[in-house]
């Protein structure tokens, strides 16, 4: 899909049912979901932010770590903000406190959301090392200094030739310096190009910048250089964002000038690159393309040929793309007893999908979800979620039932108690439109056997919808006794439940 691939609409096993794509969803959607991954520095730390709206009641985050336990502050470790923000405290020692994944949670009364799995890495903050290998080249020839970094992600930000900054300008076939992953690239070299360069790299989690020692490149007169095979000079693998340009070297500084060749790995064969989007740079000393894509990942060889010999080198490009995942119909109401169907797509194809509904892992794999006979227990958030290596990415869905007739949700049980003691019964029930409760004694109205000054009932709505009728009776005497009925009623129909409350003569 683009990003998120073709979203096919969702078809239902039954006609009782409508999807309502226009209707806001009650339970949680993240308006900030944390990234897959979080690389911070161990002395500087971190912080993951995490928030979540609904048209229903505003959702609780709370934070959790692989096992699904809740986080919670622990003292030089970790904060969690009320505004739902985890903090990694900053520090010299070890982390070992703090979990490798955790899982931002958004809950309210009509649904429970998890985020994609946030891998937290932290780095040490310690020596890291910048040098360059510059090696010689002759005169007329292609010169490539490589940038080689140790102990710390970082990238190649600047060159210097001695002392001057040298202004290296976006790619292009004419372009006399180029760029190519962590090489730099200096074409129709001469005796004055000789001289000490080096390299400065950027931390990518602090900042820091290191420069690299000062290293002469050599430029030999042709005359002076025997002929002999090519030995070329790759980048290591490569890893670019999607529409950024790229360049893969191939740089030989043998004599006499080699002839490049350059291929590409497809359905396990190499096959030549031939025009389209790439063009080459000083006869193929370097293969450019003006804006990355996903077709573009893959191996990429080239092959380096003079009279005395070839060369071949190998370099593997990852072109970063966003996992995404797509979830239809966001929103699906149905009735009771009925079924429903999601289909669940994935930017990336062959990646395992996992089914939640409510943060509970369902039995269910694979892009379909199908379920019949629903009832209120099938109600709330239903996720999708796909896994590819690191990365992962999740959808949510909303099912509602329309109609429906009452369900208990809680009931009361058979009591025996002595007189004079005061008696409580609960009784909870759930339906669409909401039902009315009504409590009966021997199948009659309560009233018809109990003073109303000696009993009460109090009706309430439950944090999840649920309408919760309680009776107490504030002295029960043995007259008191017989089969309570608690009935719960709406236009669909109604439901009850019954059990006996013995009340026994108090003993002088």
């Amino acid at each position: 899909m683009s990003p998120c691939g073709v979203c096919i609409l969702m078809t239902i096993l039954s006609s009782a049912w409508s999807e309502s794509t226009s209707e806001a969803r009650l339970g949680p959607i993240f308006t900030t979901e944390p990234p897959s991954v979080v690389r911070y520095a161990r002395a500087s730390g971190a912080r993951v932010a995490c928030s979540a709206v609904a048209a229903g009641p505003a959702p609780t985050i709370t934070w959790l770590a692989d096992d699904g336990s809740a986080l919670s502050d622990l003292p030089g470790v970790r904060r969690i903000y009320a505004n739902g923000t985890l903090e990694l405290v900053p520090s010299s020692g070890t982390t070992s406190d703090v979990p490798t994944t955790v899982r931002c949670r958004a809950a309210n009364a009509h649904g429970t959301l998890l985020s994609r799995d946030v891998h937290l890495m932290s780095v040490t903050d310690g020596a890291w090392e910048v040098t360059v290998d510059t090696g010689s080249t002759s005169v007329g020839g292609v010169a490539a200094l490589r940038c080689r970094v140790s102990g710390a992600p970082a990238r190649v930000a600047l060159w210097y030739r001695a002392d001057t900054l040298l202004a290296v300008d976006s790619p292009s076939p004419d372009s006399r310096y180029l760029l190519a992953g962590d090489t730099l690239l200096i074409r129709d070299v001469s005796a004055a190009d000789a001289g000490a360069y080096s390299c400065v790299a950027r931390h990518e989690l602090t900042a820091l910048t290191r420069r690299s020692r000062p290293t002469p490149l050599e430029v030999m007169p042709s005359s002076a250089v025997a002929g002999s095979a090519p030995r070329v000079t790759a980048a290591s693998d490569l890893s670019v964002p999607p529409g950024a340009p790229f360049c893969l070297p191939c740089a030989a500084s043998q004599y006499p000038p080699p002839h490049y060749t350059w291929y590409r790995e497809s359905e396990g064969r190499l096959q030549p690159v031939e025009g389209g989007d790439a063009w080459r740079w000083a006869d193929g000393a370097a293969l450019c393309v003006k804006r990355a894509t996903r077709n573009h990942a893959g191996v990429w060889l080239c092959k380096a040929y003079n009279v005395f010999g070839d060369a071949t080198a190998q370099t593997r490009l990852d072109v970063h793309h966003d996992l995404t995942v797509d979830l239809q119909p966001q929103v699906l109401v149905a009735e009771a007893g009925g079924a429903a169907r999601l289909r669940c797509t994935s930017s990336a194809t062959g990646v395992p999908l996992q089914w939640l509904h409510d943060g509970a892992a369902l039995v269910t794999r694979g892009p379909d979800l199908e379920l019949r006979g629903l009832t209120r227990g099938h109600r709330g958030t239903y996720q999708c979620v796909a896994r590819d290596g690191l990365r992962s990415a999740q959808a949510a869905a909303e099912i509602r039932l329309g109609e429906s007739p009452p369900e208990l949700q809680y009931t009361f049980i058979e009591q025996a108690l002595r007189g004079g003691a005061a008696v409580t019964l609960r009784c909870a029930a759930a339906a669409s439109p909401s039902p009315r409760l009504h409590w009966l004694l021997d199948d009659q109205p309560l009233d018809r056997y109990l003073a109303r000054h000696r009993y009460s009932v109090r009706e309430e709505t439950s944090i999840s919808g649920e309408t919760v009728s309680v009776l107490n009776i504030s002295s029960a005497q043995p007259t008191d006794g017989g089969r309570y009925s608690c009935r719960a009623s709406n236009p669909l129909g109604s439901v009850s439940h019954s059990a006996r409350l013995n009340i026994y003569e108090q003993k002088v």
